[in-house]
């Protein structure tokens, strides 16, 4: 089912963007977090009226992990997310725009091995930017503290990278579903109202809107549950957007088995 000579074409080609954004996203979470000393300093400053304001986002962090999560975390979703649904989706719709199409599928592999070998692709780059954030994000962390126990941390970034992969392969679907000629911005509608779906959900105390937001990724890797509240692991989120995830990406296999391209 996968072809390597298609597969070390493919990452060779996002290698740029892969480092691009690994890179940009690392950094700013290790300026993040050798902030913190300060950041507690400002903290310990806050009146009680914006603590009562600051409780409904999460409260003051107590220590580096909840700094991560409070501060860090969201944003580091947010990022990640739009990186997984572009390499989704210019994983599938590269070639039309580059106009390569003729050369690429005129190879000697059938589309189902292409399009396997395109979502390996993806899941494998999804895993190098979540390891190179989680490096940055232990250096950050060792620089402000060399005690702390990262246990926890690291089951975090494993539901991070299931995050990554779940939008890339919607990222994915999302391109053979669309006419050849969209552009890969648009793949920006998958992570953007997931996001603010899930934390606006957080916010309301409507029960109906509680429950919509297990069908969003977003939600079983929140940091601000698993990492300072210590909630468990959201199943029922995982399997509803893992469910929705690979229901589309079938789809979206048969369609682009049966697609024909041009330049």
């Amino acid at each position: 089912m996968l072809n390597l000579h298609v597969l070390r074409m493919e990452l060779k080609r996002s290698l740029n963007g892969l480092l691009g954004w690994s890179l940009a996203v690392g950094i700013f979470i290790y300026a993040m977090l050798v902030m913190y000393p300060l950041v507690e300093d400002l903290y310990s400053q806050v009146s009680e009226e914006l603590l009562d304001l600051l409780d409904v986002f999460g409260g003051i962090p107590k220590n580096e992990i909840d700094y991560f999560a409070i501060e860090i975390g969201l944003l580091l979703q947010l990022f990640g997310a739009i990186f997984a649904a572009l390499t989704g989706f210019n994983l599938i719709s590269r070639e039309e725009r580059e106009q390569t199409a003729d050369l690429i599928y005129s190879l000697p592999v059938s589309r189902t091995a292409f399009f396997f070998t395109k979502l390996t692709a993806a899941l494998i780059q999804a895993l190098l930017f979540t390891i190179i954030v989680t490096l940055f994000s232990v250096l950050g962390f060792l620089s402000v503290n060399n005690n702390l126990n990262l246990s926890r941390f690291f089951i975090y970034m494993a539901l991070f990278l299931l995050l990554l992969v779940l939008i890339a392969f919607l990222g994915a679907a999302l391109a053979c579903f669309l006419k050849r000629s969209a552009k890969s911005t648009i793949a920006l509608i998958i992570p953007l109202p997931l996001y603010l779906f899930t934390f606006f959900s957080s916010l309301t105390k409507n029960e109906i809107l509680k429950k919509i937001k297990y069908i969003s990724p977003f939600t079983f890797s929140d940091p601000l549950s698993f990492l300072k509240l210590k909630e468990s692991f959201e199943w029922l989120s995982f399997a509803i957007s893992g469910g929705i995830s690979l229901a589309l990406i079938i789809a979206a296999m048969l369609l682009f088995r049966k697609r024909e391209f041009t330049n």
